[in-house]
């Protein structure tokens, strides 16, 4: 009875061994588990770090690449501008030629104007000297016959046959700056002492 006693301790024994062997194994399944968990999770979470970070990576190049658009349309309003200054400057210069040359064809038409001018004032000149001339030719010793009046009653455009009024002679013995005969008295038909 002792011995039977004996082995049913010994088997009781050994299931209570099995049984803490048994739950070590769970425990060190547990732990296992739990340790996989968290390597899981750590997996995950160094998944999504690793997202953060592309994102992040993505965002910063998107950054770049906006920063990099923005200088391009910087440079090119940039050189928008310098072109539309340089075309106010040649439309300025166009017009300051303009200007310049306007400005030479004044002068040249006031030298021509000038020119003409003193043109006119020569031929009025000579017309004087020319007349001057006429008159100290007709002038002579006795009396001689003059452009404006013929001797013997010549027709002249100032002083018609028949008695014809003029602004130069007038009717009744008018003298004249042209004439002055011996302070005669002119008649409408020649001359009377």
């Amino acid at each position: 009875m002792a011995r039977r006693q004996n082995g049913r301790v010994k088997m009781a024994r050994r299931q209570n061994d099995r049984a803490k062997m048994a739950r070590r194994q769970n425990g060190r399944v547990k732990m296992a588990r739990r340790q996989n968990d968290r390597a899981k999770m750590a997996r995950r979470q160094n998944d999504r770090a690793k997202m953060a970070r592309r994102q992040n990576d993505r965002a910063k190049m998107a950054r770049r690449q906006n920063d990099r658009s923005k200088m391009a349309r910087r440079q090119n309003d940039r050189a928008k501008m310098a072109r539309r200054q340089n075309g106010r400057a040649k439309m300025a210069r166009r017009q300051n030629d303009r200007a310049k040359m306007a400005r030479r064809q004044n002068g040249r038409v006031k030298m021509a104007r000038r020119q003409n001018d003193r043109a006119k004032i020569a031929r009025r000149q000579n017309g004087r000297a020319k007349m001057a001339r006429r008159q100290n030719g007709r002038v002579k010793m006795h009396g001689t016959k003059t452009a404006a009046l013929k001797w013997h009653g010549a027709k002249t455009t100032a002083l018609k046959w028949h008695g014809a009024k003029t602004t130069a002679l007038k009717w009744h013995g008018a003298k004249t700056a042209a004439l002055k005969w011996h302070s005669a008295k002119l008649s409408p038909t020649g001359i009377s002492a």
